[in-house]
């Protein structure tokens, strides 16, 4: 009955609005989005779009052989039912993921007149009592019985050009959809061929490339892949390790001018030659177009100085996140001054200085951004307080302090009692907020429209919450108290709470204190976040019990599967929508 009654008042929402709506579960919960798929008529259509535009919260594993096809199934034509499941991913039955149509013998992928490969979209059973699996004695590897499923209720067919993104090793480029706008490829040792080339569409405009590194690596290969870029790129990212500079420099002189976001990512702590760079200067002073750069290249001040004064040709640059490492104490006073050459008129300014031996910059000399700051450094000395940049017209504040918890961030003495009243977004990591009553002091300056709230490995302990119960934002949504030595929750939380996270609370009195901050678990809840918390096992019940009598709506719990006994498991999602 109560879920009647939230669907007849979804059923009023416009359904532009309902598509924005779609879009945003899409990306925190894609398997809670399906079940909504299924709960009303109405929500089916924005609910699919989003699934088949979007590719929400799939991860792309470089080990893993299909990213977003995680299944193939074999139907059975005259019955309708699909007895046979290929899978290569952990989950037997993704739902959320595709799932391609293979031939009787489950080998071949069975194509349309056109061509192009038969695609389903895994949705959950409409039947809840329906089992996923039989138990099967025989169960290989590669193959794995299924029994009792019906491709009516559990496989949506869909059309190839409905699919707007895919991802997936590179040799499995030729099962991507003839439209896709956004392609994420893994490009590892398997030999490039030139009709797997041909394959890249030219609708895509959103690329991401990832170039592995195993004893097997070609570089001729890999660089006919780059040879193969779309011509109308919007969006280019490029993941690899420093060992493959000569890659980097041929990709450089290659990426097209129309790219408006580029993103350069190296794993590894080895360093760029300087030819790369030069050629890294050289590209971007031929994109005048871009609006978002990223880059993490583990350079220095001095090395990264040419590059930002580059960024001079980028007149439309409205988005930057910048990374500096800092390996000796010298660099301090060249960090200040590559500070002082950033460009200004950004919106949104990430700046990060990686330093393993703790060097300190000096206080902060860079412009300030309109929209969204985030900085990190190793700490944060009373003296640079008063210098962060913080504008009347900030949405958005992210202080990252990398030695977590062990000295305390004076700077935030001067830097809380003026955060601005427009702030909708505030994310204190590492930072020690436990002594000298540096919480207390945040509690009285709460900004008044802030909705989201993330204190991470604050070192935060029970007392600090006391008598919070008139001092929480009223307009507070999201709270992220994770990694903090807490015993309990604290009580009361904020009345209009939708979002709690609680990883990883390693101090957590799993016997004593359960039952008294879930029965205090606001009504507004829609998500709580559980994973990496251990003895789940001793609230997990308790957790079941507090969604009773029937809430007007389904909530979605975090929570590791190997952290729950199968039984508490099986429990857990007939009462939440589970996601690990």
């Amino acid at each position: 009955m109560a879920l009647k009654n939230a669907s007849t008042t979804l059923d009023n929402i416009p359904s532009d609005v309902l598509r924005v709506i779609c879009r945003h579960v899409n990306t925190v919960d894609r398997v809670s989005l399906t079940y909504f798929a299924l709960a009303a008529p109405a929500f089916f259509a924005p609910a699919a779009h989003a699934m088949l535009a979007h590719r929400g919260t799939w991860r792309v594993d470089p080990h893993s052989g299909i990213a977003d096809m995680a299944a193939g199934v074999m139907i059975e034509e005259e019955s309708e039912e699909f007895s046979f499941m290929i899978s290569t991913e952990t989950a037997p039955y993704p739902v959320g993921a595709f799932g391609l149509h293979l031939d009787s013998d489950g080998e071949d992928i069975i194509k349309d007149s056109g061509g192009r490969p038969r695609r389903y979209l895994l949705l959950p059973p409409r039947d809840p009592e329906r089992a996923f699996l039989a138990d099967a004695k025989d169960v290989s590897r590669r193959n794995m019985l299924v029994a009792g499923c019906s491709a009516k209720w559990s496989l949506l067919p869909i059309r190839d050009h409905q699919i707007r993104f895919f991802s997936a090793r590179f040799k499995w480029l030729w099962l991507a959809p003839s439209t896709c706008n956004s392609l994420h490829l893994i490009v590892a040792s398997t030999k490039v061929q030139r009709d797997q080339l041909a394959t890249i569409p030219p609708s895509v405009q959103d690329l991401t490339l990832h170039f592995a590194v195993d004893r097997k690596f070609d570089l001729n290969h890999a660089k006919q892949v780059v040879d193969a870029l779309p011509p109308a790129l919007l969006s280019l990212t490029v993941r690899l390790h420093p060992e493959q500079g000569d890659l980097f420099s041929y990709f450089l002189d290659r990426v097209p001018p129309t790219v408006r976001r580029l993103t350069v990512n190296l794993d590894g702590e080895g360093e760029l030659d300087a030819l790369c760079l030069s050629r890294l200067v050289a590209c971007l002073q031929r994109l005048t177009s871009l609006v978002l750069l990223s880059l993490d290249v583990n350079a220095g001040p001095t090395r990264l100085e040419p590059i930002v004064l580059a960024l001079r040709h980028c007149a439309l640059l409205r988005d930057l996140t910048l990374n500096v490492t800092l390996r000796t104490s010298d660099e301090t006073a060249d960090c200040t001054r590559l500070e002082q050459l950033l460009p200004t008129g950004l919106d949104r300014l990430v700046f990060a200085v990686i330093s393993e031996h703790h060097f300190e910059p000096m206080p902060f000399s860079f412009p300030p951004a309109a929209r969204e700051l985030g900085v990190s450094r190793s700490t944060w000395p009373l003296e640079v307080g008063r210098s962060l940049p913080l504008p009347s017209t900030l949405a958005r504040l992210d202080l990252i302090a990398k030695l977590t918890e062990r000295q305390h961030p004076a700077a935030l003495i001067h830097i809380i009692p003026r955060l601005p009243a427009t702030l909708t977004s505030l994310v204190l990591n590492g930072m020690n907020l436990h002594e000298f009553g540096t919480f207390a002091l945040l509690a009285l300056h709460w900004p008044p429209k802030l909705q989201t709230l993330q204190l991470t490995r604050c070192a935060l302990k029970d007392s600090n919450f006391s008598g919070m119960s008139s001092q929480w934002p009223q307009t507070l949504t999201r709270l992220d108290i994770s990694f903090n030595p807490l015993t309990t929750v604290p009580v009361p939380l904020p009345l209009h709470l939708r979002v709690l996270v609680l990883q990883n609370l390693m101090h957590l009195d799993c016997d004593e204190q359960p039952s008294t901050w879930i029965a205090a678990l606001p009504t507004t809840l829609q998500v709580l976040d559980l994973r990496e918390t251990w003895a789940m096992n001793a609230i997990a019940l308790r957790l079941v019990a507090w969604t009773q009598p029937d809430r007007a709506q389904r909530v979605s719990l975090g929570v590791e599967s190997e952290t729950v006994d199968r039984e508490i498991m099986e429990q857990l999602k007939t009462a939440f929508h589970v996601f690990e």
